[in-house]
Protein backbone atom coordinates (compact mmCIF):
# COMPACT_ATOMS: atom_id res chain seq x y z
CA UNK A 1 0.00 0.00 0.00
CA UNK A 2 1.37 3.41 -0.95
CA UNK A 3 1.96 6.25 1.47
CA UNK A 4 -0.93 8.16 -0.11
CA UNK A 5 -3.26 5.20 0.33
CA UNK A 6 -2.28 4.83 3.96
CA UNK A 7 -2.79 8.51 4.66
CA UNK A 8 -6.17 8.39 2.93
CA UNK A 9 -7.15 5.58 5.26
CA UNK A 10 -5.89 7.47 8.28
CA UNK A 11 -8.06 10.40 7.32
CA UNK A 12 -10.92 8.37 8.67
CA UNK A 13 -9.91 9.21 12.21
CA UNK A 14 -12.91 10.91 12.64
CA UNK A 15 -13.58 11.22 16.24
CA UNK A 16 -13.18 14.49 17.99
CA UNK A 17 -11.88 14.00 21.49
CA UNK A 18 -14.88 15.81 22.92
CA UNK A 19 -16.91 12.70 22.16
CA UNK A 20 -15.42 11.04 25.21
CA UNK A 21 -17.32 13.29 27.58
CA UNK A 22 -20.79 12.14 26.62
CA UNK A 23 -21.21 10.72 30.11
CA UNK A 24 -20.55 12.68 33.29
CA UNK A 25 -19.39 10.00 35.65
CA UNK A 26 -19.04 10.18 39.42
CA UNK A 27 -15.48 9.00 39.09
CA UNK A 28 -13.82 12.31 39.86
CA UNK A 29 -14.72 15.87 40.71
CA UNK A 30 -16.36 17.92 37.93
CA UNK A 31 -13.40 20.29 37.86
CA UNK A 32 -11.20 17.38 36.88
CA UNK A 33 -13.37 16.72 33.85
CA UNK A 34 -13.13 20.37 32.92
CA UNK A 35 -9.33 20.12 32.98
CA UNK A 36 -9.55 17.13 30.61
CA UNK A 37 -11.87 19.14 28.37
CA UNK A 38 -9.16 21.80 28.24
CA UNK A 39 -6.75 19.15 26.96
CA UNK A 40 -9.10 18.35 24.08
CA UNK A 41 -9.70 22.02 23.29
CA UNK A 42 -5.92 22.50 23.08
CA UNK A 43 -5.40 19.35 20.99
CA UNK A 44 -3.18 17.94 23.74
CA UNK A 45 -3.80 14.29 22.93
CA UNK A 46 -0.98 13.02 25.14
CA UNK A 47 -2.41 14.97 28.06
CA UNK A 48 -5.85 13.58 27.37
CA UNK A 49 -4.58 9.99 27.37
CA UNK A 50 -2.68 10.63 30.60
CA UNK A 51 -5.84 11.96 32.26
CA UNK A 52 -7.78 8.87 31.18
CA UNK A 53 -5.03 6.65 32.60
CA UNK A 54 -5.28 8.47 35.94
CA UNK A 55 -9.04 7.88 35.94
CA UNK A 56 -8.54 4.20 35.11
CA UNK A 57 -6.19 3.82 38.06
CA UNK A 58 -8.86 5.15 40.42
CA UNK A 59 -11.99 3.28 39.38
CA UNK A 60 -12.98 -0.30 40.08
CA UNK A 61 -16.51 -0.61 38.68
CA UNK A 62 -16.30 -2.68 35.50
CA UNK A 63 -18.81 -0.50 33.68
CA UNK A 64 -16.78 2.64 34.39
CA UNK A 65 -13.57 0.94 33.31
CA UNK A 66 -15.12 -0.06 29.98
CA UNK A 67 -16.37 3.45 29.33
CA UNK A 68 -12.97 4.95 30.06
CA UNK A 69 -11.20 2.38 27.89
CA UNK A 70 -13.43 3.21 24.93
CA UNK A 71 -12.76 6.90 25.57
CA UNK A 72 -9.03 6.22 25.58
CA UNK A 73 -9.17 4.68 22.12
CA UNK A 74 -10.24 8.07 20.79
CA UNK A 75 -6.89 9.45 21.93
CA UNK A 76 -5.09 6.44 20.48
CA UNK A 77 -6.72 7.20 17.12
CA UNK A 78 -5.26 10.68 17.13
CA UNK A 79 -1.77 9.37 17.98
CA UNK A 80 -1.94 6.78 15.19
CA UNK A 81 -1.84 3.80 17.58
CA UNK A 82 -4.50 1.85 15.71
CA UNK A 83 -3.38 -1.68 16.56
CA UNK A 84 -3.40 -0.76 20.25
CA UNK A 85 -6.88 0.71 19.86
CA UNK A 86 -8.15 -2.47 18.19
CA UNK A 87 -6.61 -4.66 20.88
CA UNK A 88 -8.22 -2.60 23.64
CA UNK A 89 -11.61 -2.46 21.95
CA UNK A 90 -11.68 -6.19 21.21
CA UNK A 91 -11.09 -6.88 24.90
CA UNK A 92 -14.38 -5.13 25.72
CA UNK A 93 -17.91 -6.55 25.48
CA UNK A 94 -20.12 -3.67 24.28
CA UNK A 95 -23.41 -5.57 24.28
CA UNK A 96 -24.72 -4.25 27.62
CA UNK A 97 -23.62 -0.66 27.12
CA UNK A 98 -25.90 2.35 26.49
CA UNK A 99 -26.49 2.98 22.80
CA UNK A 100 -24.22 6.04 22.64
CA UNK A 101 -21.22 4.09 23.93
CA UNK A 102 -21.96 1.12 21.69
CA UNK A 103 -22.03 3.54 18.78
CA UNK A 104 -18.70 5.06 19.85
CA UNK A 105 -17.28 1.54 20.33
CA UNK A 106 -18.16 0.36 16.81
CA UNK A 107 -17.24 3.72 15.32
CA UNK A 108 -13.76 3.57 16.81
CA UNK A 109 -13.30 -0.07 15.91
CA UNK A 110 -14.38 0.58 12.31
CA UNK A 111 -11.92 3.45 12.00
CA UNK A 112 -9.09 1.41 13.44
CA UNK A 113 -9.74 -1.36 10.96
CA UNK A 114 -9.67 1.16 8.12
CA UNK A 115 -6.39 2.57 9.33
CA UNK A 116 -4.63 -0.75 9.14
CA UNK A 117 -6.11 -1.47 5.72
CA UNK A 118 -8.91 -3.87 6.68
CA UNK A 119 -11.50 -2.23 4.45
CA UNK A 120 -13.84 -5.18 4.10
CA UNK A 121 -13.88 -5.64 7.87
CA UNK A 122 -14.79 -1.96 8.24
CA UNK A 123 -17.63 -2.36 5.74
CA UNK A 124 -18.95 -5.35 7.68
CA UNK A 125 -18.83 -3.40 10.95
CA UNK A 126 -20.77 -0.59 9.36
CA UNK A 127 -23.51 -2.75 7.86
CA UNK A 128 -23.67 -5.02 10.91
CA UNK A 129 -23.66 -2.44 13.69
CA UNK A 130 -23.04 1.24 13.01
CA UNK A 131 -25.65 1.68 10.29
CA UNK A 132 -28.42 0.77 12.76
CA UNK A 133 -26.92 2.38 15.87
CA UNK A 134 -26.33 5.70 14.12
CA UNK A 135 -30.06 6.43 14.03
CA UNK A 136 -30.22 6.63 17.83
CA UNK A 137 -27.33 8.94 18.73
CA UNK A 138 -28.32 11.29 21.58
CA UNK A 139 -25.13 13.38 21.56
CA UNK A 140 -24.15 16.06 19.04
CA UNK A 141 -20.39 15.37 18.90
CA UNK A 142 -20.98 11.67 18.39
CA UNK A 143 -23.39 12.48 15.58
CA UNK A 144 -20.68 14.52 13.87
CA UNK A 145 -18.18 11.72 14.36
CA UNK A 146 -20.46 9.16 12.72
CA UNK A 147 -21.20 11.48 9.78
CA UNK A 148 -17.45 11.86 9.26
CA UNK A 149 -16.91 8.11 9.50
CA UNK A 150 -19.59 7.40 6.91
CA UNK A 151 -18.05 10.00 4.61
CA UNK A 152 -14.62 8.46 5.02
CA UNK A 153 -15.92 4.97 4.36
CA UNK A 154 -17.68 6.20 1.21
CA UNK A 155 -14.45 7.87 0.10
CA UNK A 156 -12.46 4.68 0.42
CA UNK A 157 -15.21 2.77 -1.40
CA UNK A 158 -14.80 5.23 -4.30
CA UNK A 159 -18.18 6.89 -3.74
CA UNK A 160 -16.60 10.32 -3.88
CA UNK A 161 -19.69 12.48 -4.32
CA UNK A 162 -21.51 10.79 -1.44
CA UNK A 163 -18.38 11.26 0.62
CA UNK A 164 -18.19 14.94 -0.26
CA UNK A 165 -21.79 15.52 0.78
CA UNK A 166 -21.13 13.90 4.16
CA UNK A 167 -18.06 16.02 4.80
CA UNK A 168 -19.76 19.22 3.73
CA UNK A 169 -22.60 18.47 6.13
CA UNK A 170 -20.11 17.60 8.87
CA UNK A 171 -18.36 20.92 8.36
CA UNK A 172 -21.68 22.70 8.73
CA UNK A 173 -22.50 21.05 12.08
CA UNK A 174 -19.01 20.53 13.52
CA UNK A 175 -18.07 22.51 16.63
CA UNK A 176 -14.77 21.07 17.82
CA UNK A 177 -11.44 21.90 16.21
CA UNK A 178 -10.62 18.20 15.91
CA UNK A 179 -13.71 17.50 13.85
CA UNK A 180 -13.03 20.52 11.68
CA UNK A 181 -9.41 19.45 11.16
CA UNK A 182 -10.41 16.00 9.95
CA UNK A 183 -13.13 17.36 7.68
CA UNK A 184 -10.76 19.91 6.13
CA UNK A 185 -8.21 17.15 5.56
CA UNK A 186 -10.68 14.92 3.80
CA UNK A 187 -12.17 17.74 1.74
CA UNK A 188 -8.60 18.50 0.66
CA UNK A 189 -8.19 14.93 -0.56
CA UNK A 190 -11.47 15.17 -2.44
CA UNK A 191 -10.36 18.47 -4.01
CA UNK A 192 -7.17 16.75 -5.18
CA UNK A 193 -9.30 14.05 -6.81
CA UNK A 194 -11.28 16.81 -8.52
CA UNK A 195 -8.06 18.51 -9.72
CA UNK A 196 -8.94 21.64 -7.75
CA UNK A 197 -5.51 22.20 -6.23
CA UNK A 198 -6.13 25.76 -4.94
CA UNK A 199 -9.14 24.51 -2.96
CA UNK A 200 -7.11 21.52 -1.77
CA UNK A 201 -4.39 23.82 -0.46
CA UNK A 202 -6.97 25.90 1.41
CA UNK A 203 -8.30 22.81 3.14
CA UNK A 204 -4.83 21.45 3.91
CA UNK A 205 -3.86 24.79 5.47
CA UNK A 206 -6.97 24.72 7.66
CA UNK A 207 -6.22 21.13 8.65
CA UNK A 208 -2.72 22.17 9.71
CA UNK A 209 -4.05 25.14 11.66
CA UNK A 210 -6.59 23.08 13.61
CA UNK A 211 -4.96 19.66 13.85
CA UNK A 212 -1.90 20.21 16.04
CA UNK A 213 -0.62 17.27 18.15
CA UNK A 214 -2.44 14.82 15.87
CA UNK A 215 -1.65 12.78 12.78
CA UNK A 216 -3.65 15.33 10.77
CA UNK A 217 -1.05 18.06 11.27
CA UNK A 218 1.83 15.82 10.19
CA UNK A 219 0.15 14.34 7.12
CA UNK A 220 -1.33 17.65 5.93
CA UNK A 221 2.12 19.26 6.15
CA UNK A 222 3.50 16.41 4.05
CA UNK A 223 0.92 17.06 1.35
CA UNK A 224 1.56 20.81 1.39
CA UNK A 225 5.31 20.21 1.10
CA UNK A 226 4.71 17.88 -1.83
CA UNK A 227 2.62 20.51 -3.58
CA UNK A 228 5.26 23.15 -2.94
CA UNK A 229 8.05 21.00 -4.34
CA UNK A 230 6.06 20.08 -7.45
CA UNK A 231 5.13 23.69 -8.16
CA UNK A 232 8.46 25.22 -7.04
CA UNK A 233 6.54 27.60 -4.80
CA UNK A 234 7.69 28.45 -1.28
CA UNK A 235 4.58 28.93 0.81
CA UNK A 236 6.01 29.01 4.32
CA UNK A 237 4.16 26.00 5.68
CA UNK A 238 3.13 26.43 9.32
Amino acid sequence: MTYVAVTIITAVVVFALRTVFVIRRKIRHKQRFESVRMFTDQNDVDGFISEIDVDLAQVTAEEHVRFLQINKTTGLFYKGQWVSAISLLESIDPSAMPVNFRTLYYNNLLISKLMIGEIEAANRLYSGHLVSLSYFIPHHDLTVAVVITIGALDYHNEEIQKSKLSFEYAMFIAKSTQHKAIVHYFLALISVRENDHPKAMEHFDEAIATGSDTWIYTVARHYVSSFDESSNVTRGVR
